[in-house]
């Protein structure tokens, strides 16, 4: 008799708007708080939970058992806005691995300012390394996986980080990462499981839905 595999569906949310992110300024690992508009996103996507886990809308998986967000005040308030989409209390870990890509001496400036400083064809050679953002991206899954072996959680993180959860997913190089676009509480959808013939192996559910903002 076979059995299927047990899975761990992850909700990945990318944070709310920030002002740098509507200037255009790179973050990294500055901590940027949440403006009015990132909150009222957050309240949108809130509000989207809400109406599918609480009158049964057969959308999407879940409700998730379990929030995991990186540190950064950005993501851990989306997180804690999200968290009242529930009738009762989802606990919150914070995972310090799920921090954005840092990029050096660019954070808090503009590309015309990196340009007027460092020329056109400047290179940022004290950004993060996708070898390390890629490392310390499959030590938080471990982490989560370890806490939530299977079932449903909810990741709340970056634009730049989250997209190696996508690409570890699908199995593809780390290279193919910069293709994907996740937009501020863009909703994507990863499924993992260990397979008893193929090993740890993934799909994508969805990718970047931001209907809640429509």
């Amino acid at each position: 008799m076979s059995h299927e595999p047990a899975e761990l569906t992850l909700l990945l949310v990318r944070h709310g708007e920030t002002d740098w992110n509507a200037q255009r300024r790179w973050q990294g690992q500055r901590d940027v708080a949440l403006n009015e508009t990132g909150r009222q996103q957050a309240h949108l996507l809130r509000d989207r939970l809400r109406t599918n886990y609480l009158t049964g809308t057969p959308y999407l998986p879940g409700p998730p058992t379990h929030f995991f967000s990186s540190p950064l005040s950005r993501a851990r308030e989306t997180a804690d806005i999200l968290s009242g989409a529930f009738s009762h209390p989802v606990p919150l870990t914070e995972i310090p691995d799920l921090r954005e890509r840092s990029f050096g001496k660019w954070e808090g400036m503009t590309m015309e300012e990196v340009h007027a400083v460092h020329g056109k064809d400047a290179e940022n050679d004290t950004r993060e390394s996708w070898d390390s953002v890629g490392e310390r991206m499959l030590n938080a899954l471990a982490q989560i996986r370890e806490t939530v072996p299977h079932g449903v959680a909810m990741v709340v993180g970056h634009g730049g980080s989250l997209r190696f959860l996508l690409i570890h997913a699908l199995g593809a190089s780390q290279d193919s990462a910069p293709n994907f676009r996740l937009d501020n509480t863009g909703l994507s959808i990863a499924v993992y499981f260990d397979h008893p013939h193929k090993g740890a192996i993934g799909r994508l559910q969805l990718v970047n839905d931001t209907s809640h903002l429509w």
